[in-house]
């Protein structure tokens, strides 16, 4: 029993050991299975983490190569001073002014670690608004001071020529750590390098207070920037700034670093930033704190080896990166600044406002005059555009006064503004009336030319006006005002609504009336000689009255003291309704006349161009700092000629050249639109019509009498009044003969006629005083319109014949006045003095059209049928169709014929017979 239950027990033993001599080869092969699917996971993360290690190496240095081309392309494509070497000869080449600030400075080298080797890049940093501060260890401030000014020449020399200006602190080496800055000239800085501690003090001060002022009156908040203004060219000559501070932290009071850590922190907006240099080896004064001043920038620490740690950078960078200080900017560098960069910069302090810049943005006559006209004159203080309004609404100045002395830009702005308004209104929506009333040809160009259309807005075009033109003008413009009135009027019972001026005449019709502006230059000399009285009574009737019916005046002069004392009630009611003020570069004394208040000190600039606007007669609160923008006389013809191409409506411009005559070439456009032949004598002493004729239609009496002394005035007036027959290219053609009895020798007033026989090429019939009795029997029945002047009776002595006389020259005299006009051929007959009228006959009296000059007011009121209102001035004549009843009209009659518009006519096609004496 024992013996078997030992045997079963050994038994079960041997069972149990075979049991885990099986177990255990399972295990050992289950773990030489683990160890080898171990290993073989090992192996493919470890393929895969060598795969990815060599991948990210490649991705890495493509990465780094790509940023470097990268970065090399965006300096290229920039200004070359903000990163050429110091050795390149772009410093000494012909200067590249730049046309914008540079976004990027390139002023040393920037190595990062690569897995083969480093990448070296140009340390580009932001040119303006952030600031820089570089620290070293005590053995490496010149390395640390090289990177700084390296900085500041390439920030100077990649921006616009007075863009950029540098305030020089050196507290502890009296500028022999700022190197070739210390001797920077002015603009270039802003004056000798401040070392003590009341200069540096001042300096800081003075920056800090330009920040305060730039935004709380220039920069408007948001992302208005002085540098974005900088770049879209409405910064106004307003500078960005530098704050160079070296040789920190000797010399640096707490406060004078509160003072600079303010600056970096507020000046981005403004333009402004700080580029200091410390040595950290020494110590800060108490209550300094580098990381005040290091986190408004960006932070480099030059090492005991030479090269500079970005300490700026994000903490994992800074042991693969490490920055090679560049060598001081050196003499072409400091000749460049000198020499090239400082007159520029000079010059760029005047540089002009262009008028073109504001223009290019504005679609051309997009803007109605409903309610105002408005243009842009120039630029003000804070970059933003000038507008001149004047209308008749709340807050908008109804008239206009500009005072201006001798070469200060006040004819500037008025050609500015003539063609801003002509840009910016079409003619349907504005009207010109343009006056220069000092002798000059300020306003010559507006006067239209054979090829050079005038403006379609212009209306009249004074040069070198006289008080008795100036008159015709205000006399339009008050008619022009009685006509409106009546007219609201009438609409106003027509729509049954009310209609007080323009802007609700225009809503309740729909239909549009251009506002009038008379732009009127040395005004004070309208009101001059015998038509002042009448003059300041219209001026102002015009200044009370024209506002609701659109009419405005602008009224300029060199100053308000040549206005003298006369008139002063009138002075005074005028000017009180100048509500716009411009003084351009008035002095103290002239300013507080323009204003109405007293001034201390003159508010503009000083430059040509430079004034002071005013909106509300002279009120301080409304005071506006203004640059006159600027365009060339090439740019206004360009302009004039684009806008003249727009319409197809003919201009009907009035010129007055003064007294002496109106050239053919001021009208020829409406004359050649006339549709029926018209003998013109000259134009009104006005505005209309352009030029003053009668239609040459058959008719009693249908001939002119013209009566002077002035011979050159006489023979010139007819020989032009002929020429321009021959401009009237839809009339119909019209034949001329001319009876000369004027000497041919030392007589210089007949040249007129001898240009006026070459020019036509023998198209002009010519008759002597032999041939003169002959005149019947050269006109037959149907010969068409005919035109016959005669010249010279008062030098040849010929007079009506007593008994009839067929050979006698005087007896077609007769026939002139009588038969010749029912049969369409006109006289022009020429008589020294209105006596001599009775030695031609008593029928010579039955021409119907006079025009006389030369005598007083009771002669020319006999010769005129009725008297006018003074006696003709020197050069113009009286003229009156006595048929009509009309007063007689002031004439300026047309001045000496030129070829220039007989080339551009068609000759007067006549059958011609030549007789000389």
């Amino acid at each position: 029993m024992a013996h078997t239950v030992a045997d079963q027990l050994a038994a079960a033993l041997e069972a149990v050991e075979l049991r885990r001599l099986e177990l255990g080869a399972a295990a050992e092969t289950a773990a030489t299975t683990a160890d080898r699917q171990q290993a073989a996971e090992a192996k493919q993360v470890g393929d895969q983490i060598r795969t990815a290690r060599a991948r990210a190496r490649g991705q890495l240095s493509v990465a780094q190569d790509g940023t470097q081309n990268a970065v090399t392309e965006l300096f290229r494509g920039g200004s070359p001073y903000a990163w050429a070497p110091w050795s390149s000869t772009v410093w000494s080449a012909e200067y590249r002014e730049p046309i914008s600030p540079p976004h990027l400075l390139a002023v040393g080298s920037l190595h990062m670690a690569k897995p083969e080797g480093h990448a070296t890049f140009p340390l580009a940093l932001p040119a303006v608004g952030r600031s820089l501060v570089v620290t070293h260890d005590a053995a490496t401030s010149a390395q640390a001071h090289a990177l700084a000014q390296a900085f500041v020449v390439r920030a100077l020399a990649a921006s616009q020529p007075g863009a950029m200006r540098v305030h020089l602190l050196d507290p502890a080496g009296f500028g022999q750590n700022l190197g070739m800055l210390s001797r920077l000239p002015e603009p270039l800085s802003t004056g000798a390098v401040r070392s003590d501690a009341d200069a540096v003090t001042a300096e800081l001060r003075a920056a800090l207070d330009h920040i305060q002022q730039l935004n709380t009156r220039v920069l408007l908040g948001g992302n208005d920037t002085l540098v974005e203004r900088w770049r879209r060219g409405t910064a106004n000559d307003i500078p960005c700034s530098i704050v160079f501070a070296g040789g920190l932290p000797i010399g640096l009071k707490s406060d004078n670093f509160e003072r600079l850590c303010a600056v970096a922190r507020a000046g981005q907006r403004c333009g402004i930033a700080v580029v200091a240099v410390l040595d950290t080896s020494r110590p800060l004064a108490h209550g300094i704190k580098l990381g005040d001043l290091t986190e408004h920038g960006h932070h480099f620490h030059v090492g005991g080896d030479g090269y500079a740690t970005w300490e700026s950078a994000p903490p994992e960078l800074h042991k693969y990166i490490k920055v090679t200080c560049p060598d001081p900017p050196g003499h072409a560098q400091y000749r460049f600044l000198t020499d090239v960069l400082a007159p520029a910069a000079r010059q760029g302090a005047n540089r002009p406002v262009r008028l073109r810049y504001f223009l290019q943005g504005e679609k051309p006559w997009a803007a109605s005059t409903e309610t105002k006209v408005s243009a842009v004159i120039g630029r003000r203080g804070d970059g933003s555009p000038q507008w001149l309004e004047l209308g008749d609404t709340e807050g908008v100045p109804i008239h206009g006064l500009v005072v201006g002395p001798t070469g200060s830009g006040k004819t500037t702005l008025l050609h500015t503004l003539i063609h801003s308004l002509a840009h910016r209104h079409g003619p349907q929506e504005l009207e010109l009336h343009l006056l220069d009333m000092k002798a000059g040809v300020e306003f010559a160009e507006y006067a239209p030319r054979p090829g050079k259309p005038a403006l379609p807005h212009i209306r009249t075009v004074g040069i070198e006006a006289d008080p008795h033109f100036a008159l015709g003008v205000l006399r339009h413009l008050v008619e022009l005002d009685e006509q409106r009135r009546e007219l609201f009027k009438e609409t106003a019972d027509r729509y049954n609504e009310p209609v007080p001026n323009l802007t609700r005449y225009r809503e309740v019709t729909g239909q549009a009336l251009p506002r009038v502006v008379l732009i009127a230059d040395e005004f004070q000399l309208m009101m001059e000689g015998e038509t002042e009285a009448q003059a300041w009574e219209a001026l102002e009737l015009l200044a009370k009255q024209a506002r609701s019916q659109g009419i405005h005046l602008l009224l300029a002069t060199q100053s308000l003291a040549s206005l003298g004392v006369l008139r002063g009630s009138q002075v005074t009611s005028v000017f009180n309704q100048l509500h716009l003020r411009i003084a351009l570069r008035c002095p103290p004394d002239e300013l507080g006349r323009v204003l109405g208040r007293v001034v201390g000190r003159r508010l503009d600039n000083n430059r040509r161009g430079s004034g002071v606007l005013n909106t509300a007669r002279g009120d301080k609160d409304h005071d506006h700092i203004f640059q006159t923008a600027i365009l060339e006389s090439d740019e206004r013809a360009d302009l004039r000629r684009h806008l003249a191409q727009r319409t197809d409506r003919r201009s009907e411009v009035r010129v007055s050249r003064g007294v002496g005559g109106v050239e053919l070439a001021d009208v020829a456009e409406y004359l050649r639109a006339v549709e029926t032949p018209t003998l013109f004598v000259g134009a009104p002493v006005g505005v209309s019509p352009p030029a003053v004729g009668v239609s040459l239609s058959p008719g009693d009496g249908r001939g002119m009498l013209l009566s002077t002394r002035d011979e050159r005035l006489a023979i010139a007036t007819v020989c032009s009044s002929l020429l321009a027959l021959s401009l009237e290219d839809d009339a119909g053609e019209v034949g001329v003969t001319v009876v000369d009895l004027l000497p041919e020798k030392d007589l210089p007033a007949r040249a007129p006629l001898d240009d006026l026989i070459a020019y036509s090429g023998g198209r002009i019939t010519h008759v002597s005083q032999e041939r003169m009795h002959a005149l019947p029997a050269m006109f037959e029945e149907g010969a068409g319109t005919q035109v016959v002047a005669v010249l010279g009776l008062h030098h040849s002595g010929v007079t009506a014949p007593i008994k009839p006389d067929p050979e006698h020259p005087g007896t077609s005299l007769d026939w002139l006045f009588t038969a010749a006009p029912t049969r369409g051929i006109h006289p022009i007959v020429w008589i020294d003095e209105p006596d001599r009228l009775k030695s031609l006959g008593r029928n010579a009296g039955r021409l119907q059209l006079r025009c006389i000059g030369g005598v007083d007011q009771f002669n020319a009121g006999t010769f005129l049928g009725r008297r006018p209102p003074f006696a003709s001035p020197p050069g113009r004549l009286w003229f009156r169709d006595m048929r009509d009843g009309g007063a007689a009209v002031l004439v300026d009659p047309f001045a000496r014929p030129s070829p220039e518009i007989v080339a551009r006519s068609a000759p007067v096609e006549v059958e011609v017979e030549v007789s000389t004496s």
